[in-house]
């Protein structure tokens, strides 16, 4: 055992120095071929990122032209989808206002077919009754000179309803007597007239569906205050404005400018073509089986 005061020898320390050499004392030799090797290393990952870059520039290149493409298609297809729009809005204007004029010519001729005719309501219903009586009597109260041969037909509309009075249609042989009534009960709508019976009489003309519609809103109006009249003569419907102006009602539109349709007043439809030709040919069917 070696004391503490013990010193080693000179060759022990010399072997420990040798067996830790200093790093800066290492020399690595590359020969020609090592260096080439690691060159041609270095070149092959150079290459391979270049290769890899100009492999995203050409698939984006490729991308960008194709989607190009596929925009300008797109654009191309949305200008013709446009164009065709316009030209089926064009179309369809058109139709539009030829089935106006489709409705307005079968309603004129529809109205035309109705000139003769006369509705009288406020007639209470018998079982026994003869219409074309209680016609005559009715003239007779207004000093209308009439008889039945200018009566061409005369009946309730519509089927019997229970507590209702159904009201009478009449048709006469010419225009004369029916005008000749019309001009009368102008006379017994009157506070003069003392005769309760013609006083609790309506007459008005048998106007088509469209024009009986715009007649009730035109004296709703009335009511209302926007006009001061409203009438029909020779199925036309009119009004007079509050500057006491004469107009003629053809359309909703000639009444709209009086102000807006209140709910009630919308919940009203006109007919449709369809509906009206149907309704023309039930009724001259009717009036041929008639004859």
């Amino acid at each position: 055992m070696e004391g503490k005061g013990d010193v080693r020898p000179d060759n022990e320390l010399e072997f420990e120095q040798q067996d830790a050499p200093n790093v800066s004392d290492v020399i690595v030799t590359l020969s020609e071929l090592d260096v080439l090797k690691i060159a041609q290393a270095v070149k092959n990952l150079v290459i391979d990122d270049l290769r890899d870059t100009v492999t995203v520039r050409a698939v984006n290149d490729t991308f960008e032209m194709k989607l190009s493409a596929a925009l300008s298609g797109f654009e191309a297809e949305i200008n013709n989808l446009k164009s065709d729009n316009v030209s089926l809005k064009s179309e369809n204007d058109e139709l539009k206002k030829v089935n106006s004029e489709l409705q307005n010519s079968i309603d004129a001729l529809e109205q035309y077919s109705r000139r003769n005719s006369i509705r009288i309501a406020g007639i209470p219903e018998k079982s026994d009754e003869k219409i074309d009586e209680i016609v005559l009597d009715i003239a007779k109260r207004a000093n209308v000179d009439i008889d039945q041969r200018v009566i061409d037909r005369s009946h309730r509309i519509g089927p019997p309803r229970g507590g209702t009075n159904r009201q009478i249609l009449v048709k006469f042989t010419s225009h004369r007597p029916k005008y000749s009534l019309m001009k009368a009960r102008k006379d017994w709508n009157k506070p003069q007239c003392r005769d309760s019976v013609l006083r609790s009489i309506y007459v008005n003309e048998d106007l088509t569906k469209k024009r009986s519609k715009l007649y009730s809103i035109a004296r709703s109006y009335v009511k209302q205050k926007r006009c001061t009249k409203a009438w029909s003569w020779d199925g036309k419907v009119f009004v007079t404005d509050l500057s006491n102006n004469k107009r003629r009602i053809d359309s909703i539109d000639d009444l709209l400018v009086f102000g807006p349709i209140t709910d009630s007043q919308t919940s009203i439809k006109f007919s449709s073509a369809g509906v009206i030709a149907k309704d023309v040919r039930q009724r001259l069917s009717f009036r041929q089986g008639d004859g």
